[in-house]
């Protein structure tokens, strides 16, 4: 006897298998986005967290020359960074051509008050350069500026720092090169130094450096 509801158990059948294999497709499909999804966020947080930070420093001068020009480069502690600004800042301040004797008698002030005793002679040793001569130091002040490329700066031990750097003395009349030096600084810097960026001024006193040691590298002019 032919059953009457087979058409209807058949087609019904079908329906629930076809239900079933479109439930099990869309289940997968979600699974599947929510894995790749979990796996994404998993790349983005593990990337937050070792990107490096990569700082950089560009100073100007008077005119809106830059001074100082520092090419980024990674690095992942951020202490290092602020160690890294102060060396850099300490040393624009040392070594800028000052724009007249007071200024230049200020910062001879300043950094006496910031290095230790028995480093005269390295203060003395630092401002050789400049002409002893008030008429000399201001012509050549007016006629030349000093631009400052901090090439490396090496931590050593906890507070001290190796920096190298680059100066070139240009004509400001036509810009050309008149001399270039490169030099090697050691700088021990205090453990109590400022760790906000609103202390990073141009002031070896709020810097925190308490000892530097500077020589002319040799075969650099």
């Amino acid at each position: 006897m032919t059953d009457p509801l087979a058409p209807w158990r058949n087609d019904y059948a079908s329906r629930v298998n076809g239900e079933r294999r479109r439930f099990m497709f869309w289940r997968n499909t979600g699974a599947g986005l929510w894995g790749a999804a979990l796996v994404l966020g998993g790349l983005a947080v593990w990337q937050a967290t070792v990107t490096n930070v990569t700082p950089y420093v560009s100073v100007a001068d008077t005119q809106g020359r830059v001074i100082l020009g520092v090419k980024p480069q990674e690095i992942g502690d951020v202490s290092q960074i602020i160690q890294r600004r102060f060396a850099q800042d300490f040393i624009v301040t040392l070594r800028e051509i000052p724009q007249d004797d007071t200024i230049l008698i200020q910062q001879l002030a300043q950094l006496k008050r910031v290095t230790l005793p028995g480093s005269s002679a390295r203060q003395k040793a630092v401002t050789a350069e400049l002409p002893t001569n008030q008429t000399a130091r201001a012509l050549m002040i007016e006629s030349q500026t000093r631009e400052i490329a901090i090439e490396r700066v090496e931590q050593q031990e906890a507070g001290s720092w190796l920096v190298v750097w680059e100066e070139d003395v240009r004509s400001k009349g036509n810009g050309q090169r008149l001399s270039q030096t490169r030099y090697q600084g050691v700088l021990r810097l205090a453990m109590n130094a400022p760790q906000s960026a609103d202390d990073l001024l141009f002031n070896p006193a709020t810097l925190g450096v308490v000892d530097f040691d500077i020589i002319r590298l040799r075969g650099a002019g």
